[in-house]
């Protein structure tokens, strides 16, 4: 038996809290933190635009300054220079910016100008055109400019190149030090005035993060992500799971319409995985599409195209829902899915007709035209449907407009009918976990005639909130794909004066290359323009989804969270100080590897913070951090919902939310007791890099969070495990319940009552251990126990390392959190 185990027997017997070491930090007081543009004047404000909307896509605001204004310089940390002023700079002006740049201001600037070449650049006479541009942490992304531009060509000495020409070589952004600061020069305009500054260089942020070190404070984790397996299939589902929470995504729509036998392992993995990261995992349905499988087994329930044809049209096999029997036996398969996996909601996406960019009344692509919608279209209208689309009919729909009209608002009427019917049905049922439900289909609200196309009417589908509690989540159009984003603005006006929704709509933004690039930079929207996206959906719309069909620039995902922070407003008060306005909850970003501190809210205590961040509530009011040590106090490290209230008590802490689905908290540690609105609750509790993960239900709470524990914890595959009897010490060592750990291990066994014995099989690997004998097997060899397994109270106690290590587990000992972690190898 290790060291490191007695150590653990040695803890349980005397039951000693043992305090991890601290190493006191202190706050860097930073005297340069403002953002500055400085203009001519007023009537040049535009100039600015392009900085200002770009750069508060990744939650940096910048303060516009006229040139005349009097600026107290040594507070400001960058100051950005674009070319119409630059080359209206006084010397005396110019002079005073070298000297603070000097000291330590940083400088952006665009253009040959007499103050670019005082920063020490070498401005060429020779013009060259540039079009295409590489970005060199990005070269594999092309970037092509809607205009050819020309630039003077430059050099700067013992400088470093970020943007360069494609055919030349020659710099395009470049930046360089003099003193303690630096600057960036950009050959041409960020971008043309009163433009979003997203359409030339859609990394600029990464060289003002990276280069100049600018930071944004204020982040939303909070993203949604359409995940279709079949672009991961091959990812480890655990690894996975911890890279979404890294990328900042809180729901995660997981694609469902696989074969069972294909997914069933990825799901149960990354599901678990998920919930221990805190996040929520929805069954996403692609129907009418069911399965390939399903397709196959019933070729009797196809749908019909007005050729014919079965209607397999672009990638979804689809199926008529219309057949009663065929909506039946959908939704079996749905009860089997949400009863099969821990799930925490479920989303019926794109219940519609195909039209696949196409002209929707093509009779090969028209749907529906099964025999059961036929007949019944036939008996109300006196004519068989297929006709409207038979070229040689009298009611072809070009002779018949009204008839072709009665077939549109028939399929729209269609389309409503199937989500009531599932709605209806998924809402009635009572799920093992109460299940969050959403719809989400295309924008047709702004895009009318997309909604004759596919069959859908948004005031329809909304109108059934009336009786059923579900959130309407809206496609952003694939024909408002190439339009900047303020259309999200636009969109927003529709939905208030049409839909009279205010906020209540969450959008979809599909992240996939363009057939028509556009105006736009590159093929699919990445960098400046990803984060606006983002940024503008984030201040019209309740929450952003993604869709992407396998995120592959991280870097996209590195700052939308600060896209998402960017509805916050704050202004420093003073170093310690900052005035916040925000209409959801946020957090307030130390930076990874930054000192821990303590913040108080209109001078009242708050208990929420980690080496992260702070997890802040949303409103109006006055925050000041102070440095703190790590301490032996519980604290709230994260929250996946909106944080309401958040007090210390004399022994804990309490948290207050509002949510209708499950909410998962995150503590530094173990709370002794757990109560919810005044009763105590054993909820389940997840274990994450040396952190508690508590799931807490549905429903107006405020959840209280006594002591801490002092309780050695069991975590098996992240999961931390009840037992039914206390773990003992027999001679320094700790036996375990058995049956407890093979039941949260997932392990078959078998008891023989005859000879006292277990024999337990996992994934391949088998364990046998008898009552009162030392000698026990683990895949065929002997091993020698310390201490023979007992009967206490009725059950078998066991070494716990001999469980797992038998079954190719890992066994580690986590002594800051008391916790015994067993994960697969």
């Amino acid at each position: 038996m290790s060291k490191l185990f007695k150590l653990l027997s040695i803890f349980l017997l005397v039951s000693i809290l043992f305090q991890g070491l601290s190493t006191k930090t202190q706050a860097e007081v930073i005297q340069r933190n403002s953002y500055i543009v400085l203009v001519k004047d007023h009537s040049n404000e535009s100039f600015a635009k392009p900085y200002v909307q770009a750069l508060l896509s990744v939650g940096l605001r910048l303060q516009i300054n006229w040139i005349s204004e009097t600026i107290d310089w040594s507070k400001v940390k960058v100051v950005i220079i674009p070319e119409e002023a630059a080359s209206s700079l006084e010397p005396q002006l110019q002079d005073l910016l070298i000297k603070e740049t000097n000291k330590g201001m940083n400088i952006i600037t665009e253009g040959p100008s007499d103050f670019a070449g005082k920063l020490g650049l070498k401005i060429n006479p020779e013009i060259i055109n540039v079009r295409d541009v590489v970005d060199q942490m990005h070269k594999d992304t092309a970037i092509h400019w809607n205009e050819q531009l020309k630039m003077r060509v430059f050099s700067v000495y013992q400088g470093q190149t970020f943007v360069s020409d494609k055919n030349s070589g020659s710099p395009v952004i470049s930046g360089g030090q003099i003193g303690q600061g630096k600057f960036i020069y950009l050959g041409v305009p960020l971008d043309v005035k009163d433009s979003w500054g997203i359409d030339r260089f859609p990394f600029f942020h990464e060289i003002l993060f990276d280069y100049l070190n600018m930071q944004s404070s204020i982040k939303i984790d909070r993203l949604s992500a359409f995940i279709d397996w079949g672009y991961y299939y091959d990812q480890d589902p655990e690894i996975l799971a911890s890279r979404l929470k890294n990328m900042g995504i809180q729901k995660v729509f997981l694609s469902n319409w696989y074969s069972p036998d294909l997914i069933n392992s990825f799901f149960s993995k990354f599901i678990a995985a998920a919930h221990v990261n805190g996040l929520l995992v929805y069954s996403w349905f692609e129907l009418p599409m069911v399965s390939k499988a399903f397709w196959d087994e019933h070729p009797e329930w196809r749908q019909k195209t007005a050729s014919g044809q079965d209607a397999h049209i672009d990638w979804r096999y689809l199926m008529a829902l219309e057949i009663p029997e065929c909506m039946e036996a959908v939704k079996e398969v749905i009860k089997q899915d949400l009863d099969a996996f821990d799930w925490d909601g479920v989303n019926i996406s794109e219940l519609y007709f195909e039209s696949p960019n196409t002209d929707f009344l093509q009779n090969d692509v028209i749907t529906p035209m099964s025999d059961n919608f036929r007949q019944t279209f036939k008996k109300q209208y006196g004519v068989d449907p297929q006709e409207i689309f038979t070229l040689e009919s009298q009611n072809y729909f070009q002779k018949d407009a009204k008839l072709l009209q009665s077939y549109v608002q028939e399929r729209i009427k269609l389309i409503t009918k199937h989500h009531n019917e599932l709605l209806n049905y998924i809402s009635a049922h009572a799920w093992s976990r109460p299940l969050d439900v959403i719809i989400t289909n295309v924008d047709t609200s702004i895009e009318k005639e997309l909604g004759k196309e596919i069959g859908v009417d948004m005031k329809e589908l909304l109108a059934l909130q009336s009786k059923y509690d579900f959130d309407f989540v809206v496609e952003d159009p694939f024909t408002l794909w190439n339009k900047g984003p303020d259309r999200y603005n636009m969109m927003a006006r529709v939905h208030n004066e049409e839909l009279l929704s205010s906020n209540t709509l969450s959008l979809d933004i599909n992240i996939i290359d363009r057939a028509d690039q556009g105006n736009r930079p590159t093929m699919r929207q990445t960098g400046l323009e990803f984060t606006s996206l983002i940024a503008e959906g984030a201040k019209n719309f309740k929450q952003i989804a993604i869709y992407e069909p396998k995120a592959s620039n991280l870097d996209n995902y590195k700052y939308a969270s600060y896209a998402l922070g960017s509805v916050v407003s704050s202004t420093s008060i003073s170093p310690t100080e900052t005035r916040i306005n925000a209409p959801t909850s946020f957090i307030f970003d130390t930076g990874p590897k930054g000192p821990m501190y303590e913040a108080s809210i209109n001078g009242s205590q708050w208990p929420a913070g980690g080496t992260n961040g702070i997890m802040l509530p949303k409103g109006n009011y006055t925050l000041k951090l102070t440095p703190r040590d790590e301490d032996d106090q519980l604290w709230i490290t994260n929250f996946n919902g909106e944080l309401l209230n958040s007090t210390r008590t004399s022994n804990g802490l309490t948290l207050t939310y509002n949510e209708k689905h499950l909410k998962a908290v995150e503590l530094n540690k173990m709370p002794e007791a757990v109560l919810l609105n005044g009763k105590r609750i054993e909820p389940t509790i997840y274990y994450r890099k040396g952190h508690f993960v508590i799931e807490l239900p549905v429903g107006n709470n405020t959840v209280e969070f006594k002591g801490i524990s002092t309780k050695v914890n069991v975590s098996i595959e992240g999961k931390i495990v009840e037992f039914t009897e206390p773990p003992v010490i027999e001679d320094g060592v700790a036996l375990f319940p058995l049956t407890d750990l093979l039941l949260a291990l997932k392990a078959s066994f078998k008891w023989n009552d005859e000879f006292k014995s277990v024999e337990a099989a996992l994934n391949g690997y088998t364990i046998w251990t008898q009552i009162q004998n030392k000698l026990a097997r683990a895949n065929g060899a002997d091993i020698q126990l310390e201490v023979a397994p007992q009967i206490i109270n009725n059950r078998t106690m066991i070494p716990i390392r001999f469980v797992g290590e038998g079954f190719h587990q890992s066994v580690e000992w986590n002594n800051d959190t008391k916790t015994i972690i067993v994960k697969h190898k």
